[in-house]
């Protein structure tokens, strides 16, 4: 499954969200746990601190946290810069493709405009 990519369509984010995270990890806990809105409703940056739990294939535990940082146009998403620990979320897609799920080895999602 592919985590990542250059996405600028409604159509490529349903690629992505939010199917394609409950089916790869359906034990999935995200917390949020501090969330700041800045600025107009025009250009509007919200920052996020997550953290994200669940339980692997082989039974090992995944423990990730990070930081989105989401630029906004009157209510509409045209922005994500993701922060965390991407080494981690690298090793938990080979583990699941280890299981059989071949999409953890997926390239990355382009759809663009």
């Amino acid at each position: 499954m592919t985590i990542g990519g250059l996405i600028c369509t409604t159509q490529g984010i349903s690629l992505l969200l939010p199917d394609s995270l409950g089916w790869l990890a359906p034990t999935l806990q995200l917390t949020v746990h501090n969330l700041w809105v800045k600025d107009w409703p025009w250009n509007t940056t919200v920052i996020m601190r997550w953290s994200a739990v669940h339980d692997l294939p082989d039974g090992s535990p995944y423990n990730n946290h990070g930081v989105h940082v989401i630029r906004m146009h009157w209510g509409k998403v045209f922005d994500i810069d993701a922060n965390e620990d991407s080494q981690l979320v690298a090793a938990s897609l080979q583990i699941w493709a280890a299981s059989g799920v071949n999409e953890g080895l997926a390239g990355p999602i382009s759809s663009l405009r």
